[in-house]
């Protein structure tokens, strides 16, 4: 059977001729086979020929394993590689700088690299609530979820025709799926546009 960890430590305190403080450590820790943890690090002070005090150190923390420390349960995961990552981006609401009239929204056209992307239109009346959770989490909108084709580059988007009226502050909000394949270009956002009339009077 196969320890649950498996740790072995060197440490080493010297002094050069004349300093006053010189000390030298490593420390590693490593789990074998199936070890619970697994954890590399190496910690270096070390002082030079008469120096008062000199201290050099790198820290390495490593795990690639499923679940470290299980009480409670912590997940490490590799960065850009092997995940799916969902991703959105909402931009600033806007009166479009004109306060007093409502807005109808009536086109829209992003322009990236993007996996599954899509887009949202959030509008919002005089005096109606602004639910800045629902725009996070991607429900409520004043309009379906509307799919965008993916692209291996970047590209500029088609322009599609909505009508969503009676805004008279507005939002769009983008998302997509990245796969998080090795080698794929990261989605990125390069541009958004949506057009905006104005609708109605003063008031």
């Amino acid at each position: 059977m196969a320890d649950p960890s498996l740790i072995s430590q060197e440490a080493i305190e010297a002094a050069a001729d004349d300093s006053t403080t010189a000390i030298s450590q490593e420390v590693i820790e490593a789990g074998a086979d199936s070890a619970i943890t697994a954890i590399s690090q190496e910690v270096i002070e070390a002082g030079a020929d008469s120096a008062v005090m000199f201290v050099s150190q790198l820290c390495i923390e490593y795990s690639i394993g499923p679940l470290i420390n299980p009480t409670p349960p912590v997940q490490t995961l590799r960065f850009d590689t092997g995940l799916r990552a969902s991703w959105w981006l909402a931009l600033q609401l806007s009166d479009s700088g004109i306060e007093l009239r409502d807005k109808v929204v009536k086109a829209a056209r992003v322009t990236g690299k993007m996996t599954q992307p899509s887009y949202q239109i959030y509008g919002y009346g005089p005096g109606q609530p602004i639910d800045v959770a629902a725009i996070e989490e991607g429900v409520g909108s004043r309009t379906k979820v509307r799919n965008l084709p993916s692209t291996t580059l970047v590209r500029r988007g088609a322009r599609h025709q909505i009508n969503v009226p009676n805004c008279r502050l507005h939002t769009i909000r983008v998302a997509g799926i990245w796969d998080g394949s090795d080698g794929n270009m990261k989605d990125q956002v390069h541009e958004i546009v949506y057009e905006v009339a104005r609708q109605g009077v003063r008031r």
